[in-house]
């Protein structure tokens, strides 16, 4: 009984690392409304503090018309 519930446990972990491991190279961000945009994300460390920092980020959404 213990080697079957071993056997159970192998296979679960052999099925979700196969499942990672082959949607890993599609986890692009892609947005389906607007499919050719440029989404530019930019962050400025603004202070060193004793556990991190603070930064400041900024995104912009570059939209192009035809």
């Amino acid at each position: 009984m213990a080697r079957l519930q071993l056997l159970h446990v192998l296979v679960a972990a052999i099925a979700v690392l196969a499942g990672f491991t082959s949607v890993a190279p599609f986890a692009e961000a892609y947005d389906p409304l607007d499919p050719t945009g440029n989404i530019t994300i930019k962050w400025d460390i603004m202070q060193w503090t004793s556990d991190g920092y603070v930064v400041r980020t900024l995104s912009f959404d570059i939209i192009e018309t035809l």
